[in-house]
């Protein structure tokens, strides 16, 4: 407590060996060993969204990190994701080579999407919700000396304006549950599950900065990416997400789930009452977090005016469609229509292609407006706010690109990959 306010500090460390300032971030919160103890068992979850270059931590940091808890604890270190839905987190950590990494260090790759879960309550709704049972056990039941370690990456985000500490927490619900409330009701649902679980350290790797979204397509990549060689780092979540959104270029009454984290006492989100270690003020630039491509031309989509959440069925569409134009040369020729409030008039004319309908409220009121008017089209519908499985799976169709031919490995081995997955019991939506 200073001066009457409760304090928080945050480490921004320039980076020049990866090692030695992942310590030097922890010293000036007494060292690695106030967190990690001779019997812990440590889960270090890192941001593999997707196996897109710059989407993912690093996977040095990530075998770094390994390897300092290895030097204190005995236990075992296990490195742990859930990738985003149309993904599994097996492929990812193929791809992107944190699996290598991890098992090269001493750690044990913990794919939770493989993981037996068990039905736990989560918010003021007290939503069921399946968790990981792996970490309900060791990080919740028996907590003792068990370390949570949060590494997530430096990244804006269409939907949630930047994604750090406490966004990389929703890479520890399954598919399923990663759907319920992704609109409008987000921001408060990544703070319902920083309640419910909290890691005891963040170090939000800063290598590089991501602007204009998490999802860029690859090759988009060089306008995306900027140098920043920073780690910043904090037992206390929302303080570091707080010092991490302003480096971004934003406060976090911009950030909406970092400021509803604050109010509701998980963390200090008060610049002010916030000791940071480092110098933050070089960093002028605001980083946009929208994309740097618009809709296609030859692709008519259609937003509702009453609503159609950035966070849900508008957001992840345009993510999609961007993805597969940039990337693989997706035809266009189609139509797209997300949210609520679409007048009549915007239905007429459409582009002679068929039609994708995203979205529950849409499709309440559009399916049979639309269907009257083009008896003749095939109409798409995907009746979740946030089915990124499905509606990669019809714009592909769409755009004439196969699932498969999406992943930059041999088909043979990916399918290797993913029955190794099916084995372990993944639980996944998956594309296919």
């Amino acid at each position: 407590m200073v001066g009457g306010c409760v304090k928080a500090r945050v480490v921004v460390a320039d980076i020049s060996d990866i090692r030695e300032s992942l310590l030097r971030v922890f010293d000036a919160f007494g060292g690695v060993e106030e967190f990690v103890k001779p019997d812990s068992k440590v889960f270090i979850k890192y941001n593999g969204v997707h196996f897109g270059k710059e989407m993912y931590t690093d996977p040095v940091v990530i075998g770094e990190m390994v390897s300092i808890a290895k030097d204190v604890t005995r236990d075992r270190v296990y490195v742990m994701e859930n990738s985003t839905q149309g993904n599994f987190t097996r492929l990812v950590a193929a791809v992107s080579g944190i699996a290598n990494i991890t098992e090269q260090k001493g750690g044990q790759n913990l794919y939770l999407d493989e993981e037996k879960p068990v039905m736990v309550e989560m918010g003021e709704e007290r939503t069921s919700t399946k968790f990981p049972k792996i970490l309900y056990d060791n990080l919740i039941l028996k907590k003792r000396n068990n370390v949570l370690i949060n590494i997530p990456k430096l990244k804006t985000h269409l939907m949630t304006t930047v994604t750090l500490g406490i966004k990389c927490f929703q890479g520890l619900l399954y598919d399923s549950d990663k759907l319920v409330n992704h609109n409008y009701k987000l921001h408060q649902k990544l703070v319902d599950n920083v309640k419910f679980i909290q890691p005891d350290f963040t170090i939000i790797e800063g290598i590089n900065a991501l602007k204009f979204g998490h999802f860029p397509p690859q090759a988009l990549l060089p306008e995306c990416v900027v140098p920043t060689n920073i780690f910043i780092g904090s037992d206390d979540v929302v303080a570091c997400d707080t010092v991490g959104a302003k480096i971004l270029g934003y406060d976090i009454d911009e950030v909406e789930h970092i400021k509803l984290a604050a109010e509701q006492g998980l963390g200090v989100g008060d610049l002010k009452n916030i000791e940071v270690i480092g110098d933050i003020s070089r960093f002028k630039e605001r980083f946009p977090y929208t994309p740097c491509r618009e809709c296609p031309s030859d692709v008519r989509f259609i937003r509702g005016k009453e609503m159609s959440c950035v966070e849900g069925c508008y957001g992840n569409t345009l993510l999609a469609l961007l993805y597969l134009r940039y990337d693989f040369s997706g035809a266009g020729g189609f139509n797209i229509i997300a949210g609520k409030g679409v007048e009549e008039n915007e239905l007429k004319d459409l582009l002679p292609g068929n039609i994708l309908i995203v979205g529950p409220c849409t499709i309440e009121e559009n399916l049979d407006r639309v269907r009257e008017k083009y008896p003749d089209r095939k109409i798409y519908t995907i009746n979740e706010c946030n089915d990124i499985a499905k509606i990669t799976a019809n714009l592909g169709e769409m755009m004439k690109i196969e699932p498969l031919s999406m992943v930059p490995l041999d088909v043979n081995k990916v399918l290797e990959i993913l029955q190794q997955a099916i084995q372990n019991g993944l639980d996944a939506n998956l594309p296919l």
